[in-house]
Parts: C-alpha cells; sequence; structure tokens
C-alpha cells in the first residue's frame, strides 16, 4: 500500500511538473508573440512621417502590452498633431493673406479683424510650440509611462520597452535635434508676428496719407512710403515665408 501511495505521488508530481512545464513554455510563446506584435505595430508608428502620415490609433497587442503600445503610439500621434497644427496655422489663408490689399481695403482704417487674425495665430503656433518642445524633453518623455499601469515585479521591464521605442540613443539626437530647431523657428514666427501688427498700427497712423487701390497700396507722402518699405523689407529678412501680397507691391520693393 506504502508503494502504491508512493507511486501515486510521484505520479503526480511529475504530472504537475509536466504541466507547470507547459504553462512555462505557453507563456514564454504568448510572450514573444505579443513583444514580436508590439515591436513590428510600433516601428511602423516610428517610420511615419509626424508631418503628413495619420496616426490613428489601434492596439493589436494583450494585457500590460497593451499599455505600452497605447503610450508609444499616442507620444507620436500628440508630436505629429502639434506639428500639423505648427504647419496649419502658418498656412491659414486668412493668416498669410493678412496683409493682402484685399483685407487692409476691407478692415482700413483700425484692422481690428487683421490684429484679431495675428493674436489668434500667435496663441496657436506658440501652443503648439510649447507641446512639441515638451514631448522633445527627456523628463517629460519618461513621466508619460505611469509604471503602476503594469505589475511591480516586471515594471522595469515594461519601461525599458517604452523607452526602447521613444527614447533610445537614435530618437533622443532626433528629439533634441527637433526642440533646437523649433525653437529657432519660434523666435522667427514671433518676430515676423510682432513686425506684422507693427505695419497695421503704422498702416492706421498713416492712414490719411494711404491709398489704396484695386491692386496696390502706396503713399503720398515720400518719406512714409520709404518708411512702409523698410518694414515690410524687414519681414522678408526674418526668411520663414512670404505673405500674400499683389505683385505690383511687391515690385515697388
Amino acid at each position: 500500500m506504502g508503494r502504491k501511495i508512493w507511486q501515486f505521488i510521484k505520479g503526480s508530481i511529475f504530472v504537475l511538473s509536466a504541466i507547470f512545464i507547459g504553462l512555462i513554455i505557453s507563456m514564454v510563446i504568448i510572450i514573444g508573440k505579443e513583444e514580436n506584435t508590439l515591436s513590428e505595430e510600433l516601428i511602423e508608428f516610428y517610420n511615419k512621417d509626424l508631418s503628413t502620415d495619420n496616426y490613428k490609433i489601434s492596439i493589436k497587442t494583450k494585457g500590460d502590452y497593451a499599455y505600452v503600445e497605447k503610450t508609444v503610439k499616442q507620444f507620436y500621434k500628440d508630436l505629429s498633431d502639434n506639428i500639423k497644427e505648427l504647419d496649419y496655422n502658418l498656412n491659414d489663408t486668412n493668416f498669410v493673406s493678412v496683409l493682402s490689399v484685399n483685407q487692409l481695403q476691407k478692415n482700413r482704417p483700425d484692422y481690428t479683424y487683421n490684429h484679431k487674425i495675428i493674436k489668434d495665430t500667435k496663441s496657436k503656433i506658440n501652443k503648439a510650440i510649447d507641446n512639441i518642445n515638451n514631448l522633445c524633453d527627456e523628463e517629460y518623455i519618461k513621466k508619460l509611462f505611469d509604471k503602476s499601469k503594469v505589475p511591480d515585479e516586471l515594471e522595469e521591464h515594461f519601461y525599458n520597452l517604452f523607452l526602447e521605442y521613444v527614447y533610445d540613443e537614435e530618437n533622443a539626437i532626433m528629439l533634441e535635434n527637433t526642440k533646437k530647431e523649433v525653437m529657432t523657428l519660434s523666435k522667427q514666427i514671433n518676430e515676423l508676428l510682432d513686425k506684422l501688427d507693427e505695419i497695421l498700427v503704422f498702416l492706421n497712423k498713416n492712414d490719411d496719407t494711404l491709398v489704396i487701390n484695386k491692386d496696390s497700396i502706396s503713399f503720398e507722402d515720400e518719406d512714409v512710403q520709404e518708411e512702409y518699405q523698410k518694414l515690410y523689407i524687414d519681414i522678408i529678412k526674418i526668411g520663414i515665408f512670404n505673405m500674400t501680397t499683389d505683385t505690383e507691391e511687391k515690385d515697388k520693393l
């Protein structure tokens, strides 16, 4: 009887061991599959064009991997959205035509509408720039991953997976360069916006000598005309892009 019990125990241990080993193998296979799916999804996101591509978020992994996938994809989507927002506002028709003959004629002499367009554009652009700067900052990026969302014993594993796709050595350099470029652009944009406001104030101040024709503007006072041309040339020197104007006006400059 004792031998049979012992044989039963040994048999049970063997069966349990086989089940346990089977579970481990299954878990390894599942984990491997999830990490492969995660890698495929995030590499595809990483290779998109931030300024043009669609960053629609669709989660393909499960469990804790899904949290990593969602956090990484949301990071790239937010970065892309703000870059597109910046580009949209810089090329918005109302903004680029703020000094056009048509707009000046319509809103003369105080140009309240024009000033509002500049103010609104400045607010939207600076908000997008601030967001881009944050998304390029190492400390800000690392805080995007909430470690409480994953098991304590696997916290570092999933955190490192997250960093691998958003702040590895190559990405860190790219984000740092992006931040520098955006800061330079921010300085140029704000100089441009301030100069546009300055020109509108100048036009209002000299309205008594201002002549707005169908497709050009000029001043009866030659000194005022010369001063206006200098202000306009300042805009061109900032060098971001050309505002919409008429051909004759450009030829005068």
